[in-house]
């Protein structure tokens, strides 16, 4: 993922409590994807090493 100052992202994800086999907290699917605005090139390293 290249991050950059003042670009809109499109992601999908799938939250798990624990671990991966574990209760799904939160999902944003290819149906129903999240939008996010970077107004700072900071990212969290779970999202840019996945």
């Amino acid at each position: 993922m290249v991050i950059e100052e003042q670009k809109v992202g499109i992601l999908t994800y799938n939250i798990h409590i624990e671990d991966v086999h574990g209760e799904l907290l939160e999902q944003a699917s290819e149906d129903n994807p999240r939008t996010l605005y970077l107004a700072q090139a900071v990212c969290l390293k779970a999202l840019k090493t996945n």
